[in-house]
């Protein structure tokens, strides 16, 4: 199964790589969005074949419709750029308590019509 990992950053570079890191090896492949006082740190996130975008255009710090943006514009390369079976939306600072052959699938009758969901325990 191909996975798109779209990651929000809005404070630390740190959290990214770690994200990157965790992936490398895996079916992910990774789009970013930096908040836009972050664009002068790209070059401190680690290179990698995975990380298939890097973007500074909307302030996702804020909270407000930044992030929203921010979203969208990642969904949007996602789709443009292949076809996933998952895509994942999250912030860079969470991170998986557990490695990634511990996820969970939801059976179908429990979501009302979705297929199956992939879950994962995360902290922030």
């Amino acid at each position: 199964m191909k996975h798109a990992l779209l990651l929000l950053c809005d404070l630390k570079i740190e959290d990214l790589n770690r994200w990157i890191t965790f992936v490398t090896g895996h079916n992910f492949f990774i789009y970013i969005h930096l908040d836009i006082s972050l664009k002068r740190q790209k070059n401190k996130i680690l290179h990698s074949e995975q990380v298939l975008g890097v973007y500074s255009m909307f302030n996702v710090h804020s909270r407000k419709t930044g992030r929203l943006d921010a979203i969208l514009y990642l969904l949007n390369m996602a789709s443009t750029h292949n076809s996933y079976d998952y895509i994942h939306i999250l912030d860079a600072k969470d991170f998986p308590l557990k490695g990634l052959e511990v996820s969970v699938f939801l059976p179908y009758s429990c979501l009302g019509g979705v297929e199956s969901v992939l879950l994962y325990m995360f902290r922030t």
